[in-house]
């Protein structure tokens, strides 16, 4: 069963990836923390789930959807499961600050009450519930990289370890200029296709001639980009027909 593969543009508000069979095998095996029963710890995984939302940014501008996933929800037990993994979360070869992360991954399974109805979106695999669903929260299992954490103490050394990450990140990034800036986001993206890359036995990084245009070609290339945003403009406010017809030209070999 995977909707995911029928549904790849959350139509129906899921984004089904996982068996009913793995589901219901990952709950029966992940011990779980009630915070109805522990009110202490939803204000933890609250604090968790910002840190992690944030440091995602951090390191892939807005592109943070190439270390997070939200899928589900899965309906086990009279309730509702969403979970969200967090991954790929030390490019050390782009960002050399993220080597001092203490972990690599991050997956929280949320348990909801079975009349929370959770939505989720396509882009960013975000929550799209207009009605606050938190009030619904139950209970919650979390792995970081291979261990499952049940402990404030452990919970909150993550918390700390993203925190000095963050910060020290932004520091760094901060100070960057604009064409390093251009860079990074370069990288991120040669980056992003490293796996294929490993397959093809490629080197992933960009090569001299990308480099050689952000450092040594951007005024020229910086003209050529403002003449097209020009042309953008003049098709702001024209109808959705016509911009259609547009995107087919520009994009649609066939015309």
């Amino acid at each position: 069963m995977s909707v995911y593969r029928k549904d790849i543009f959350c139509e129906n508000n899921q984004n089904i990836i996982w068996s009913e069979k793995r589901i219901k095998n990952i709950v029966k095996k992940r011990k779980s923390i009630n915070v109805k029963k522990k009110k202490e710890f939803k204000h933890l995984i609250y604090s968790l789930e910002t840190q992690l939302w944030l440091y995602t940014e951090l390191i892939w501008f807005t592109n943070h959807s190439l270390s997070h996933t939200f899928h589900g929800p899965y309906r086990i037990n009279n309730e509702e499961i969403l979970v969200k993994k967090f991954f790929d979360l030390k490019p050390a070869k782009i960002w050399k600050f993220t080597k001092d992360l203490s972990f690599n991954k991050i997956e929280i399974l949320e348990f909801y009450d079975k009349n929370t109805k959770i939505k989720l979106d396509f882009l960013e695999r975000g929550i799209r519930n207009i009605e606050n669903y938190r009030d619904k929260f139950v209970k919650f299992s979390i792995k970081v990289d291979n261990n499952i954490l049940t402990t404030q103490k452990d919970i909150q050394e993550i918390i700390d370890n993203l925190g000095q990450i963050i910060q020290k990140g932004s520091e760094f990034i901060y100070n960057l200029n604009q064409q390093d800036l251009i860079a990074k986001y370069a990288e991120m993206w040669f980056y992003s296709l490293k796996s294929l890359s490993d397959e093809l036995e490629k080197d992933w990084q960009p090569s001299k001639d990308v480099y050689n245009n952000i450092y040594h070609r951007r005024e020229e290339i910086d003209k050529i980009w403002k003449e097209i945003a020009k042309e953008g403009l003049k098709y702001a406010n024209v109808s959705k027909e016509k911009k259609i017809i547009r995107i087919k030209r520009i994009y649609d070999p066939r015309i």
